[in-house]
């Protein structure tokens, strides 16, 4: 007698399929059921008023005796495909390429070619397969719980590619869901949303020396300009994957840019959210095409020389019915303490962290990231948000840690898992943390306690950056600390200084409008800027539009307004870009000892007046002086004090006439000499607002 409990749906193959004696099938809504046995169609019989249909046999039966749906073998039929040794790594919360055994995975089954379906779901009473296969079938396909996994499997035999699924979950409080495959591989995006079908190694990269030299990247010694983009907006005639090969690869490359920064292209189903609210932790969006069209664009990048970093959201997770959220009927992948598991700033899902198989899921996220669709480094968002309960919460809403601490400590040591694991087994990818905390030892090694990031965003001097040219120049003299403070506590971290998306929206002005003045000013002050954040210490970001001197916020509505290059104002802005980062990736002094002493000297800021800000860059045969003019003033001989000077070149100057400046430009720097003969100083054109770059050779040694 066949009782259809839970014990029959969470163990299917034990009754369904070759039985003794029998052929046993489960078609809920069907009168009558017949198949192929042995070549014959023959009727399968009804078991009473179940919908459970069988076929006596007088002999052992095998998978390859009969056939259901025209040629397809019986799913009930198939052994497990979740192995011992998958299952131990996964409990232990070390298959770091659990994307391999959970999803949906093409293989071959008893020789049978299929598709075999693993999802973790431990607390669910039942769960069903459903897709275009079974024509989304809510109840015919049920799947087996593989011992204490809490994973569900089942194998179907000679599924198409790019067939969508779903997995249906009945909780075990009666409720049902439509749930998204947490390592859906592919979402269609909005109409579903539904996972789909695809051959992960169908793409044949074309970046293999590429990918052999990252192994050995060392960064710290090498330039880093990235060029932050919002892929659906960069360009109006670019709307795909395969439309930005063509428009985004060539301007990157043109511009100068040693890397691109996508922000998060993680599946997700708001456009507001800009991707920081992701769905699909192993799903390029299908907003802009398949999964092997992305491929293709990061594989057209790296033919292209330029690396590729994508923005990673590990902090939190949308509460979308169809994700993560509540996946098995209880708090799986989000922590069950609403102190720990919400987020009231986004009003989003926090991960438990402490739950060895949530820590498993988001490492081997990055991993897929990095090893299997080549991206060449994580940008982790909101770090701040993980390291800390009582981030963005009140007196009564957070909970202390086990030491009555404010630290999230399981968050902690999950960020140390995963930067530890990235790094052996994804060697010369970066792990950069958008950390707004004060947190010790950011991108310090795990050795040494610390997280173990290779690069930490600047953003105590991005605030101080943009408030000291927010002022009017008449009142800069009052804030020079804005400018030389961020130098006193630099070389504690390796920091990469960003003036990112975050800086142009919710009312923020864009970097041009935050600049006061005329709109001469204006644009003299935006190249001051840039000028003066690539000449200083540290890796470097941009988002996409500063280079146009865009007057507008940015908005995922709108794509960038490239007419205004036909204005010379925007133009001049835009050369004086392109010029300085050739500059920059072409000369070692701005970038060699990035996190050296050596690489950086004060010359002078001591002069409050003019707000003139001097200092060295030192490469490893070149030296570059840098002279930032903060005022509109014009000084025809300035003089710096710099001794030992045998020759300087003005190499760059944002006043220059040919980037719409006032053209007080340095054709014949004079070089002063003492009565000795002893060179002491130098005598410049000190252009108003202006950011001046000279090459410099020294006699002996500089003081």
């Amino acid at each position: 007698m066949i009782n259809l409990d839970d014990n029959f749906y969470r163990n299917p193959h034990t009754f369904l399929g070759p039985q003794n004696h029998c052929i046993r099938f489960y078609r809920p809504g069907y009168d009558q059921f017949s198949f192929i046995f042995k070549g014959n169609r023959v009727e399968a019989n009804r078991v009473g008023n179940l919908p459970i249909f069988e076929f006596p046999t007088t002999e052992k039966v095998s998978f390859q005796d009969y056939f259901i749906e025209g040629d397809r073998h019986d799913p009930y039929a198939f052994w497990p495909t979740l192995g011992p040794h998958d299952a131990h790594y996964f409990n232990e919360g070390v298959h770091y390429e659990l994307y391999k055994m959970l999803g949906a995975n093409q293989c071959v089954q008893q020789g049978i070619q299929g598709v075999k379906f693993l999802v973790w779901a431990p607390n669910a009473n039942r769960i069903f397969l459903s897709g275009d296969f079974n024509y989304f079938d809510p109840m015919m396909h049920p799947m087996r719980m593989v011992g204490s996994t809490g994973v569900f499997e089942i194998f179907i035999p000679k599924v198409a590619l790019y067939q969508r699924y779903l997995f249906r979950v009945h909780t075990k409080t009666g409720q049902i869901y439509d749930k998204l495959d947490p390592f859906a591989f592919q979402i269609e995006h909005k109409s579903s949303p539904s996972a789909v079908i695809v051959d992960k190694s169908s793409y044949i990269w074309g970046d293999q020396d590429w990918v052999e030299k990252r192994k050995f990247y060392d960064f710290k010694n090498r330039p880093m300009n990235i060029y932050e983009v919002h892929l659906g907006t960069f360009h109006h005639e670019a709307k795909t994957y395969i439309d930005l090969i063509h428009h985004l690869v060539p301007y990157v490359k043109n511009m100068g840019y040693t890397h691109v920064e996508f922000m998060p292209v993680t599946e997700y189903p708001f456009d507001e959210s800009w991707g920081y609210q992701c769905s699909g932790y192993f799903a390029p969006t299908s907003r802009y095409g398949t999964l092997d069209q992305f491929k293709e664009l990061i594989d057209a990048f790296h033919k292209a020389d330029i690396g590729v970093i994508v923005d990673w959201v590990g902090a939190h997770f949308p509460h979308d019915g169809h994700a993560l959220a509540f996946f098995d009927g209880t708090h799986l992948y989000e922590h069950e303490c609403p102190k720990r598991g919400w987020h009231p700033h986004w009003g989003t899902k926090i991960f438990n962290y402490g739950r060895v198989e949530v820590k498993n899921f988001l490492i081997a996220s990055a991993l897929y990231w990095l090893k299997e669709l080549h991206v060449d480094g994580l940008r982790l968002d909101a770090v701040a948000s993980m390291l800390y309960l009582d981030y963005g919460r009140g007196d009564g809403e957070w909970s202390v840690n086990q030491h009555g601490g404010n630290s999230d400590i399981d968050a902690i040591e999950m960020i140390k898992h995963l930067n530890s694991i990235t790094h052996e087994m994804a060697p010369g990818c970066l792990m950069i943390a958008e950390d707004s905390s004060d947190y010790k030892g950011v991108t310090h090694p795990l050795n040494w306690g610390g997280l173990g990031f290779d690069l930490k965003w600047q953003m105590g001097w991005m605030n101080d950056t943009l408030r000291f040219f927010s002022l009017d120049p008449i009142y800069r003299r009052f804030h020079h600390n804005d400018i030389t403070f961020s130098l006193l506590y630099y070389y504690t971290e390796k920091y990469l200084k960003p003036l990112s998306h975050d800086e142009v929206v919710h009312g923020k002005r864009s970097l041009m409008e935050k600049m006061p003045g005329d709109p001469f000013s204006k644009f003299s002050q935006l190249k001051l800027l840039i000028g003066h954040s690539m000449c200083m210490p540290g890796k470097k970001l941009f988002f996409m539009g500063y280079e146009i001197a865009d007057g507008q916020e940015w908005s995922e509505k709108r794509s960038l307004p490239w007419y205004l290059l036909e204005h010379g104002f925007q133009k001049g802005v835009h050369t004086y870009v392109r010029e300085i980062n050739h500059l920059y990736r072409e000369q070692d002094p701005f970038w060699f000892h990035d996190f050296d002493h050596y690489g950086f000297q004060w010359v002078d800021f001591s002069d409050l007046d003019r707000n003139v800000f001097a200092y060295m860059r030192r490469g490893s045969k070149k030296t570059f002086l840098i002279v930032d003019h903060m005022t509109s003033s014009y000084h025809g001989n300035y003089v710096i004090w710099i001794s030992g000077v045998k020759k300087i070149t003005e190499r760059l100057n944002s006043d220059d006439e040919k980037f719409h400046g006032s053209g007080k430009t340095n054709p014949n720097p004079v070089i002063i000499f003492n009565e000795h003969g002893w060179p002491i100083g130098v005598e410049i054109r000190l252009a108003p607002l202006a950011n001046m770059i000279f090459e410099v050779d020294f006699e002996g040694h500089t003081s």
